[in-house]
């Protein structure tokens, strides 16, 4: 559902937010032209490994607070538009500030799903580690 937001908003807009998605030009071992299905697997692949040491991070924090936690992960995460948009000439300029917003505005998105899984599956899994179990 995010990187359908992203798609929306660049074949709305003309920002190349979800072309920066999936760009993978900066990974020298992968090949330079592959499948979108494929780019975009490997975007799943590490948002599900940053979902994974969320959902860890949260489980075992004293104080987790979640959702400021899960805003902050989206916020870094959009601060990768830097980085990545010097690393390619086919994606956003790293000036490009309405690309940057529409790409803040998905991360944050990504962030509120980050917290609303917690919320759905976390219970479960406190109540399998708690001690009376």
């Amino acid at each position: 559902m995010l990187g359908l937001f992203l798609l929306l908003v660049e074949r709305s807009t003309g920002y190349l937010v979800y072309r920066l998605l999936l760009n993978v030009d900066f990974v020298s071992f992968l090949p330079s032209v592959m499948p979108e299905w494929i780019e975009f697997a490997l975007h799943l692949i590490v948002s599900l490994v940053i979902g994974l040491l969320y959902a860890g991070w949260i489980m075992i924090s004293r104080r987790p607070r979640p959702f400021r936690s899960a805003i902050v992960l989206g916020i870094l995460s959009a601060l990768l538009f830097f980085p990545l948009a010097f690393l390619s000439d086919r994606v956003p300029s790293p000036g490009d500030m309405p690309a940057f917003a529409w790409w803040l505005a998905g991360h944050l998105l990504y962030g509120l799903a980050l917290f609303g899984v917690d919320r759905l599956l976390n219970p479960f899994l406190r109540i399998a580690k708690s001690p009376s179990s």
